[in-house]
């Protein structure tokens, strides 16, 4: 059969982008395709860290869709991983005939093609943190109860739950592990490499823009395993990793809203934000009844205060505001600062539970979110004057991100 290839690219800032994901993975037999990723990462996150999506025809004929992820950064040379999903087994086309189309698409870079049929699982070493406690980059058994665990911590859809086969050595995740505890797969960690990232405070350039980070995608940690400082085990290997490796930035996003991600993000890892994304994802479930809006974490891994915080011992860092009178409080849901004169630290009211909140009320908890969204796209930045996430603070039973007016002081002492 003759063969003329045709391969377009689809942008990712088109108003249509959305839908035209939404009509690709229903072409590649969405949503019974496990080996798809979910719609909500292809809309949102896919094109932040750089991923592209080129379609191939042949003589018209839709035949199938590749989705270039991030691989590497050599000599200022992006690399890419070519994931290819056939949808008609009739058009025989070879790999290199579509690493070179799509090559000619993304312009100079180097392209390694890679079908999720084909996946390699290799052994790798174990690290122990724990006498119990183990961290693996997962076999093939380990990366599909992944998926399962997946669905047993969010009883996700299965079109929400990521492929098992990202896992393999030749798909080449930025981060991907696994944690056992006697030998029981309790926990995983993956992440994907990214190209560029939001923009940083001048003074941090030099110091660490590289072209290249991680972003952590999924984190997720069994109920009863929880408390045992697994999620911290996660974090600490992947930050050792992305430093072997020369990336000196880990990106995530996460709820604003949620003060349990927030004791760790802020209080235990030492993350930081002044990036937000409102209603970043298109999904409702049980944990975004309503608009779902995010944080984008920045997490410097060579700084002194990151690199004292992985340590087991330390403990995440609460402030205490009971009967501090020098700190101003950003009421729930408040969406201006009540001063004149800009505070150098506020604490902004988030709340306890915020999933039990939604469940009570998804009108006020759409209300709350439409306004800290609006507070925290006035308010956080990294240019003087602004204000970046640097903590979280309790008075009671009220719960609060502590955040602190930019300043080259908190610059240097932030990136130190």
């Amino acid at each position: 059969m003759t063969t003329r290839l045709d391969a377009q690219l689809l942008d990712s800032k088109s108003v249509n982008w959305s839908a035209h994901i939404d009509e690709l993975r229903s072409r590649l037999g969405a949503p019974h395709n496990p080996e798809l990723f979910p719609p909500h990462f292809l809309k949102s996150t896919f094109p932040k860290i750089g991923g592209r999506v080129v379609v191939f025809r042949d003589q018209h004929i839709f035949f199938g869709a590749g989705f270039l992820f991030p691989r590497a950064l050599t000599r200022d040379i992006q690399e890419f991983t070519l994931r290819f999903h056939k949808a008609n087994a009739d058009v025989q086309v070879t790999p290199q005939e579509m690493t070179d189309a799509a090559a000619r698409l993304v312009g100079k870079s180097n392209i390694t093609f890679y079908e999720p049929t084909k996946a390699q699982f290799l052994q790798h070493p174990a690290h122990t943190r724990s006498e119990s406690v183990k961290l693996d980059r997962p076999n093939l058994e380990q990366a599909q109860s992944i998926r399962a665990l997946q669905q047993q911590i969010w009883q996700s859809q299965p079109d929400d739950l990521y492929p098992f086969d990202i896992h393999a050595s030749n798909f080449n995740l930025a981060t991907s592990l696994i944690a056992t505890s006697n030998g029981a797969p309790v926990g995983f960690l993956f992440g994907f490499y990214k190209f560029g990232g939001s923009n940083l405070p001048a003074e941090w350039q030099a110091q660490f823009s590289t072209g290249l980070r991680v972003e952590s995608q999924v984190m997720g940690v069994l109920p009863g395993h929880r408390n045992h400082s697994i999620g911290l085990m996660l974090k600490k290997q992947q930050s050792e990793n992305a430093l072997r490796e020369g990336i000196p930035i880990v990106n995530w996003t996460v709820d604003p809203l949620q003060y349990a991600n927030a004791v760790l993000n802020f209080g235990r890892l030492k993350a930081i934000a002044f990036d937000h994304y409102p209603d970043h994802h298109p999904f409702r479930n049980a944990l975004n009844q309503v608009t779902a809006s995010r944080f984008g974490i920045t997490w410097l891994i060579p700084s002194k205060r990151v690199k004292e915080a992985c340590s087991v011992t330390q403990r995440a860092t609460i402030w205490r505001l009971t009967g501090n009178s020098t700190i101003p409080r950003i009421s729930l849901g408040e969406t201006v600062i009540p001063t004149s004169a800009p505070p150098v630290t506020i604490a902004i009211e988030i709340p306890s539970d915020w999933n039990s909140f939604q469940n009570r009320n998804p009108q006020m908890a759409q209300i709350v979110r439409d306004r800290t969204d609006r507070f925290f796209q006035n308010y956080l930045g990294y240019e003087q004057g602004k204000y970046i996430i640097t903590g979280v603070g309790e008075d009671g039973d009220l719960k609060y991100l502590i955040a602190e007016r930019v300043s080259k002081e908190l610059l240097e002492r932030l990136s130190a």
